[in-house]
Protein backbone atom coordinates (compact mmCIF):
# COMPACT_ATOMS: atom_id res chain seq x y z
CA UNK A 1 0.00 0.00 0.00
CA UNK A 2 3.02 2.26 0.58
CA UNK A 3 4.59 1.50 -2.61
CA UNK A 4 1.59 2.21 -4.48
CA UNK A 5 1.12 5.61 -2.57
CA UNK A 6 4.71 6.71 -3.41
CA UNK A 7 3.56 6.09 -7.23
CA UNK A 8 0.87 7.84 -7.02
CA UNK A 9 2.77 11.29 -5.55
CA UNK A 10 5.05 10.63 -7.67
CA UNK A 11 3.06 10.16 -10.84
CA UNK A 12 1.25 13.81 -9.55
CA UNK A 13 4.71 15.76 -8.92
CA UNK A 14 6.37 14.64 -12.05
CA UNK A 15 2.75 15.52 -14.12
CA UNK A 16 2.40 19.05 -12.48
CA UNK A 17 6.64 19.62 -12.81
CA UNK A 18 6.23 19.05 -16.52
CA UNK A 19 4.11 21.57 -16.93
CA UNK A 20 5.81 23.83 -20.11
CA UNK A 21 5.32 27.63 -20.79
CA UNK A 22 4.35 28.32 -24.38
CA UNK A 23 7.91 30.05 -24.17
CA UNK A 24 9.51 27.06 -23.02
CA UNK A 25 8.03 25.01 -25.77
CA UNK A 26 9.28 27.37 -28.63
CA UNK A 27 12.61 27.53 -27.28
CA UNK A 28 12.84 24.00 -27.47
CA UNK A 29 11.67 23.20 -30.68
CA UNK A 30 13.80 26.50 -31.91
CA UNK A 31 16.86 24.99 -29.97
CA UNK A 32 16.59 21.78 -32.72
CA UNK A 33 16.09 23.69 -35.35
CA UNK A 34 16.92 26.86 -36.17
CA UNK A 35 16.23 27.29 -39.85
CA UNK A 36 12.49 25.29 -39.69
CA UNK A 37 9.63 27.22 -39.34
CA UNK A 38 7.94 27.74 -36.37
CA UNK A 39 3.55 27.99 -36.57
CA UNK A 40 2.53 29.18 -33.35
CA UNK A 41 -0.55 27.51 -34.15
CA UNK A 42 1.39 24.05 -33.86
CA UNK A 43 2.14 25.10 -29.83
CA UNK A 44 -1.32 25.56 -28.91
CA UNK A 45 -4.11 23.84 -27.68
CA UNK A 46 -6.51 26.03 -27.97
CA UNK A 47 -8.54 27.84 -30.81
CA UNK A 48 -7.13 31.58 -31.56
CA UNK A 49 -7.56 34.65 -34.02
CA UNK A 50 -4.94 37.02 -32.35
CA UNK A 51 -1.91 36.74 -30.56
CA UNK A 52 -0.74 39.82 -28.41
CA UNK A 53 2.66 40.40 -27.58
CA UNK A 54 3.55 43.23 -25.21
CA UNK A 55 6.61 45.21 -24.61
CA UNK A 56 8.14 44.62 -20.71
CA UNK A 57 7.07 48.34 -19.80
CA UNK A 58 3.74 48.46 -21.11
CA UNK A 59 0.87 49.61 -18.58
CA UNK A 60 -2.02 47.78 -17.53
CA UNK A 61 -4.03 50.70 -19.32
CA UNK A 62 -1.71 49.85 -22.60
CA UNK A 63 -2.77 46.22 -22.78
CA UNK A 64 -6.32 46.81 -22.09
CA UNK A 65 -6.71 49.41 -25.02
CA UNK A 66 -4.62 46.82 -27.49
CA UNK A 67 -6.93 43.99 -26.24
CA UNK A 68 -10.43 45.96 -26.50
CA UNK A 69 -11.59 44.57 -23.32
CA UNK A 70 -10.66 44.45 -19.53
CA UNK A 71 -8.19 42.05 -18.68
CA UNK A 72 -5.39 43.95 -16.70
CA UNK A 73 -7.08 44.61 -13.51
CA UNK A 74 -6.71 41.03 -11.93
CA UNK A 75 -4.49 39.52 -14.09
CA UNK A 76 -1.51 42.15 -15.46
CA UNK A 77 1.87 41.27 -13.61
CA UNK A 78 4.35 44.20 -14.10
CA UNK A 79 8.28 43.84 -15.66
CA UNK A 80 6.90 40.75 -17.59
CA UNK A 81 6.76 39.83 -21.34
CA UNK A 82 2.95 38.83 -21.66
CA UNK A 83 1.59 36.92 -24.56
CA UNK A 84 -2.48 36.98 -25.20
CA UNK A 85 -4.06 35.20 -26.98
CA UNK A 86 -7.62 36.43 -27.96
CA UNK A 87 -10.87 34.12 -29.49
CA UNK A 88 -14.23 36.15 -30.05
CA UNK A 89 -12.92 39.27 -28.28
CA UNK A 90 -12.20 36.70 -24.61
CA UNK A 91 -8.63 35.82 -23.11
CA UNK A 92 -8.37 32.31 -23.96
CA UNK A 93 -4.65 31.76 -22.79
CA UNK A 94 -2.16 34.22 -21.00
CA UNK A 95 1.19 34.20 -20.11
CA UNK A 96 3.61 36.60 -18.53
CA UNK A 97 7.05 35.44 -19.17
CA UNK A 98 10.08 36.47 -17.08
CA UNK A 99 12.15 40.15 -18.07
CA UNK A 100 15.77 40.79 -16.93
CA UNK A 101 16.56 44.28 -17.01
CA UNK A 102 20.13 43.63 -17.12
CA UNK A 103 19.84 41.65 -20.21
CA UNK A 104 18.11 38.07 -21.71
CA UNK A 105 16.78 35.67 -20.15
CA UNK A 106 17.92 31.85 -20.53
CA UNK A 107 16.17 30.45 -23.59
CA UNK A 108 13.64 33.52 -23.56
CA UNK A 109 12.01 33.85 -27.03
CA UNK A 110 11.74 37.01 -28.71
CA UNK A 111 9.92 38.71 -31.77
CA UNK A 112 11.95 40.79 -33.78
CA UNK A 113 10.53 44.14 -32.80
CA UNK A 114 12.05 47.58 -32.00
CA UNK A 115 12.15 47.67 -28.32
CA UNK A 116 10.52 50.88 -28.81
CA UNK A 117 7.39 48.91 -30.45
CA UNK A 118 5.35 48.34 -27.38
CA UNK A 119 2.98 45.95 -28.38
CA UNK A 120 2.40 43.84 -32.08
CA UNK A 121 -0.05 41.41 -33.10
CA UNK A 122 -0.69 38.18 -34.92
CA UNK A 123 -3.31 35.81 -36.33
CA UNK A 124 -2.95 32.43 -36.62
CA UNK A 125 -2.00 32.73 -40.43
CA UNK A 126 0.28 35.81 -39.73
CA UNK A 127 2.62 33.87 -36.43
CA UNK A 128 5.29 32.07 -38.90
CA UNK A 129 8.85 32.69 -37.97
CA UNK A 130 11.84 31.44 -38.75
CA UNK A 131 14.04 31.14 -35.19
CA UNK A 132 17.87 32.56 -34.54
CA UNK A 133 19.49 31.43 -32.01
CA UNK A 134 21.52 34.09 -29.99
CA UNK A 135 23.94 34.62 -26.96
CA UNK A 136 23.93 37.15 -24.98
CA UNK A 137 26.04 37.47 -21.41
CA UNK A 138 26.30 33.65 -21.76
CA UNK A 139 22.59 33.21 -21.86
CA UNK A 140 20.89 31.67 -25.15
CA UNK A 141 17.83 33.06 -26.50
CA UNK A 142 16.13 32.63 -29.67
CA UNK A 143 14.30 35.70 -31.69
CA UNK A 144 11.60 34.73 -34.11
CA UNK A 145 11.66 36.66 -37.65
CA UNK A 146 8.07 36.79 -39.11
CA UNK A 147 7.81 34.48 -43.01
CA UNK A 148 5.99 36.89 -45.07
Amino acid sequence: MKYQLLVFVLIIITSVGCKSSLEKRIANRADKCENCKIRLVDFTNFQWDKMYVFNYSVSPDEVDNALGLEYSNDDYEEFTRPWIFVKNNKVVYAEDNPYNIEGVVSDEVAFDQSDSVRVISYTPNTAVFKAKKERSGGNKYYVLYQVK
